[in-house]
């Protein structure tokens, strides 16, 4: 398709915009910020384990959600698709890339964090969360970003005090790799 009306540029153009851009002043960031809905995506690794369905959360390192239980997620880069945001997020954050087929979109949801890593006013994410499926022997290895993970039951959640994201987001988690990811 050589035009799109929705972005007339060229792929070119929009990435020569990109690198062309100049930051936002200090003094008027911390308002865009507060402003804008960053996109992100996020992940929960599913798995059957020896005490049956299991997922995937790590304790952050940075602000807003430093310490607490958690997905792995990040911003969706410009040009980027959330699927493809999640290929390159799991590979950093995780240290894999999920199998073609085995993600499930599970909910879009607007959060509010109270905080910036470097502080700083809240701002809002639009955060797409996507459950992937993986095997049980397969091995995980955080970046610098998470200080720990561990494998939860669906009882040991039912316990935790998470943010309603994550709760959202588990409610949603889908117990079936076969039927549920081949459903559209």
């Amino acid at each position: 398709m050589s035009h799109d009306p929705f972005y007339p540029e060229t792929a070119e153009q929009i990435q020569e915009i990109a690198k062309a851009r100049k930051f936002i002043p200090d003094d008027v960031f911390p308002t865009v910020r507060q402003w804008s809905n960053t996109p992100t995506a996020d992940l929960v690794p599913t798995r059957y384990g020896p005490r049956g369905f299991e997922c995937l959360l790590a304790k952050r390192r940075e602000a807003p959600w430093a310490g607490e239980w958690f997905f792995s997620g990040g911003r969706i880069l410009p040009l980027e698709v959330p699927a493809t945001a999640l290929q390159r997020i799991c590979r950093r954050e995780l240290g894999f890339v999920p199998k073609v087929g085995d993600t499930k979109h599970l909910l879009w949801q607007s959060i509010y964090n109270p905080e910036c890593e470097h502080g700083g006013v809240g701002y809002f994410t639009l955060s797409s969360c996507y459950q992937v499926w993986v095997e049980f022997g397969q091995e995980i290895k955080l970046d610098f970003t998470q200080s720990e993970y561990q494998w939860f039951t669906a009882d040991e959640l039912k316990e935790m005090v998470l943010p309603v994201y994550v709760q959202e987001a588990i409610a949603h988690l889908h117990r079936d790799p076969v039927r549920s990811l081949a459903m559209p």
